[in-house]
């Protein structure tokens, strides 16, 4: 019974700390979107709609959040000490490069060299970056939780405030 009850106080734990960090990957999200902000509003301003939907910069846009994902992920899982299925973050690492990393950097390398685009890329193009978006905000945080968590247990542990560390 304890054991149930040891569940749900840390499934409340990581719920309370997944709110509190993804405000964080907002603000940073914010920041990673701010140049292609400026590029949108020089586009409106010359009424260049088409050059705006037809830009490689939201395939790289989707390219850099698959990868700060990738890291978010890395560094989470990096500093835990074995205390999980860390297997299954392996395979979540893999599907977001084989099928988000990959093919971004592919649709943004095919945009750059052809001439004419097809309305299928660019609609996979804008696909990509909401995945990427998606990716960002739900395995980012995650990662980003497990390294704030296990920044604080050491933290905890150099400072005597532990129980386990005594």
């Amino acid at each position: 019974m304890t054991s149930g009850n040891n569940q749900k106080e840390e499934n409340k734990v990581f719920k309370e700390d997944f709110r509190k960090e993804i405000v964080a990957l907002i603000a940073e999200l914010c920041f990673i979107f701010l140049p292609f902000i400026v590029i949108i509003i020089i586009n409106l301003t010359n009424n260049s709609w088409e050059n705006l939907i037809h830009t490689s910069n939201w395939s790289l846009a989707a390219a850099l959040l698959f990868g700060q994902s990738l890291v978010k992920i890395i560094m989470g899982v990096a500093s835990q000490e074995h205390s999980f299925n860390y297997q299954a973050f392996g395979l979540i690492a893999a599907l977001i490069l084989v099928f988000g990393l990959v093919p971004s950097i592919t649709v943004l390398a095919i945009i750059e060299t052809s001439i004419l685009l097809s309305t299928g890329l660019i609609i996979i193009q804008f696909i990509l970056l909401a995945l990427s978006i998606y990716t960002f905000l739900h395995f980012g945080t995650i990662g980003q939780v497990l390294y704030s968590t296990a920044f604080r247990l050491k933290i905890s542990k150099l400072l005597g405030l532990n129980k386990e560390s005594k």
